[in-house]
C-alpha cells in the first residue's frame, strides 16, 4: 500500500473527469484496502462513484457507504481527515408474514400462492382455522364470537382470551425457527395491529394490506356461498383504519399469484425475483 501522494491541498491536483483530488482518491484506495482485510465481499458505495463490488461474491449482501469529507472540505474546517461509513445488510430477516383484509379479499388465496413461490417452507395460520377449532357454543354466546345476520361482526371476553393464546403460540413458532404467514382481519383496525406488534415485538414482520373494492369483494362473497352476505362490504375499510402497511397489494384487478409475486419480492434477498428474472439490471 502506497502512501498518500500529499498532505496539502494546495499542492494535490483535481481529477479532471471528477471534482476528487488525488488525495481523495488515496482515501478511498486505503478505505477499500482495509475493508477487504475484514470483509471478503462487499459493496463499496459512495456519493463520488457508481457502487462497486468487492471480492469474488457477485451479489454480497453487505454494503458500506463511506462518506469522506473531501480535502477542500477538511481545509475549510481545519481538520486533517474525517469520515462517515454507514454498514447495513442486503439480506432478508423476514421471519413473519402478516396478510391483513376484510372478507372475501384475496387473502387466503395468496397465502397460498406464496407458500408456492417462496423458496423456503412457510406455514400459515389464519383467523378461520381459529374460529373453526374454537368450540360452537362459542358462536353462540356474547362471550365468544357472534355473526350479525347483516355481516357485522362481534367478538367476547373468551374469544378475545383465546385468540391473544393462539397469537402468543404463532409467535412462539416463529422465535422456535419456523417461517410464518399470517392470514388476519384487523376487526379493531390499528387496536388489533398493536396486539400483534407486542406479540411479535423483536421478530422481523412484514405487514401487508390486502386492498379489494368492495363491491367486487360482495360478488365474491355472493359466489362462494359460505360467508353471511354484507360481511364483505362491512369489513372493506374498516379493517385498515389507522393500520400502517409495508406494502398493500389490490386484488381487485389483480390476480392473487401476481399479488404474491409482489409480495415475495419484499421477502427474497436482494437481486432476486418471484418470476425466476433478476431485480438488478
Amino acid at each position: 500500500m502506497t502512501r498518500s501522494p500529499c498532505r496539502s491541498e494546495s499542492r494535490n491536483r483535481r481529477q479532471a473527469d471528477n471534482f476528487l483530488s488525488e488525495y481523495d482518491l488515496w482515501m478511498h484506495d486505503r478505505y477499500r484496502h482495509l475493508l477487504t482485510e475484514i470483509v471478503p465481499s462487499y459493496v463499496y458505495a459512495s456519493e463520488e462513484a457508481d457502487p462497486q463490488v468487492i471480492g469474488d461474491d457477485p451479489d454480497p449482501d453487505l454494503c458500506v457507504l463511506v462518506d469522506p469529507l473531501d480535502t477542500s472540505e477538511l481545509a475549510v474546517r481545519t481538520l486533517y481527515g474525517y469520515t462517515h461509513v454507514l454498514v447495513y445488510s442486503y439480506a432478508v430477516t423476514i421471519q413473519v408474514i402478516v396478510l391483513n383484509g376484510g372478507s372475501s379479499a384475496g387473502k387466503s388465496e395468496i397465502v397460498r400462492q406464496l407458500q408456492a413461490v417462496l423458496p423456503q417452507p412457510w406455514l400459515a395460520f389464519g383467523v378461520d382455522s381459529l374460529i373453526e377449532a374454537m368450540p360452537q357454543s362459542m358462536q353462540e354466546s356474547d362471550a365468544g364470537i357472534e355473526f350479525a345476520p347483516d355481516g357485522g361482526v362481534s367478538v367476547g371476553p373468551e374469544f378475545i382470551a383465546l385468540q391473544a393464546a393462539w397469537m402468543e403460540g404463532i409467535a412462539a413458532m416463529v422465535r422456535a425457527g419456523a417461517r410464518v404467514i399470517i392470514d388476519d382481519l384487523f376487526l379493531g383496525g390499528a387496536a388489533t395491529q398493536q396486539r400483534w406488534q407486542r406479540v411479535l415485538d423483536g421478530l422481523d414482520v412484514l405487514w401487508v394490506g390486502v386492498m379489494c373494492d368492495s363491491a367486487i369483494a360482495a360478488e365474491r362473497e355472493r359466489s362462494r356461498g359460505d360467508r353471511i352476505e354484507g360481511m364483505a362490504v362491512a369489513q372493506a375499510k374498516v379493517v385498515h383504519e389507522g393500520v400502517v402497511y409495508d406494502l398493500r397489494v389490490d386484488t381487485t384487478r389483480t390476480e392473487s399469484l401476481d399479488c404474491a409475486k409482489i409480495i415475495a419480492d419484499h421477502v427474497r434477498p436482494s437481486g432476486e425475483r418471484a418470476d425466476g428474472a433478476s431485480a438488478t439490471p
